[in-house]
C-alpha cells in the first residue's frame, strides 16, 4: 500500500512541504520497496477552499493509505478523512526520513498480536505488542528474506521445538536457530504478567 508526502521537489531527497494543498509536488511511494512517483500539484494556485478540496480529491484517487504533511486546511482534512485516509501532521525534514519514520510507526500500529502460554491467553499492552512484533520480524528476517509480516504463527511445544508459519508457509528451522529463537521468545514472554512457567506457547501476528 502506498502513501503520499507533500514535497518541495520530485525526489525522495527533497524536503517535506509544510502545507498540504500548497505544496509543489507529492511523492507517492510504497514504503516497503521505496518505489515512487512524483506528482506535480497542479491545484496549488487555486483559491484557498478550492485548493484543499481539489488536492484532497486528487490524492484520494491515488488509493493511498496515509498522507504525511506539515498541516492541512479544513477542506483537505475533510475530503481525505472521508476517504478513510490516515492523516499525519507536523511532518518535516527529508521525505526519505519521513517515509522511514512512517514505516516504524505503522508496524507498531497496524498489527494484531495475540499470545497464549499453556493454552491460557496473555493480555498484552500496546508496547508489548509492538515489541513482540519487531522481535518476531527480526527473527523471520534472519531465516528468510521478507518484507512486512502479513500473518505469522509461532509455536513452541513441550519439547522446546519451534515451528514458524509465515503467510501460510512453514519456515524451516535448524537446531541452532531453534535454540536461539526459543531463548529469545522465552526471554520476552517469561516476565509478562500472568506467565509463571512456559510449557506450550502460541504467538499469532496478523494485520
Amino acid at each position: 500500500m502506498r502513501i503520499a508526502i507533500s514535497a518541495t521537489g520530485p525526489k525522495v531527497d527533497a524536503e517535506v512541504d509544510s502545507h498540504f494543498a500548497r505544496c509543489q509536488y507529492f511523492i507517492i511511494v510504497d514504503p516497503e520497496t521505496m518505489e515512487f512517483e512524483a506528482l506535480e500539484n497542479s491545484t496549488s494556485d487555486m483559491a484557498d477552499g478550492e485548493a484543499g478540496i481539489s488536492t484532497g480529491q486528487m490524492i484520494a484517487s491515488k488509493g493511498v493509505e496515509a498522507v504525511l504533511s506539515g498541516k492541512y486546511g479544513p477542506n483537505a482534512y475533510q475530503v481525505l478523512s472521508a476517504a478513510g485516509i490516515r492523516l499525519i501532521t507536523g511532518v518535516s525534514g527529508k521525505v526519505r526520513d519521513a517515509i522511514q519514520s512512517y514505516r516504524s510507526r505503522r508496524d507498531m500500529m497496524v498489527k494484531q498480536v495475540s499470545l497464549s502460554v499453556n493454552d491460557v491467553p496473555i493480555q498484552l499492552d500496546e508496547f508489548a505488542k509492538g515489541y513482540i512484533y519487531h522481535v518476531a520480524r527480526s527473527i523471520v528476517a534472519s531465516l528468510k528474506d521478507t518484507g512486512a509480516i502479513e500473518t505469522l504463527e509461532l509455536s513452541i511445544d513441550n519439547e522446546g521445538q519451534v515451528t514458524i508459519n509465515l503467510d501460510n508457509s512453514e519456515v524451516l528451522i535448524k537446531y541452532l536457530p531453534n535454540e536461539i529463537i526459543k531463548s529469545t521468545i522465552l526471554g520476552i514472554v517469561t516476565p509478562l504478567r500472568g506467565v509463571s512457567e512456559v510449557g506450550r506457547l502460541q504467538l499469532s501476528i496478523s494485520g
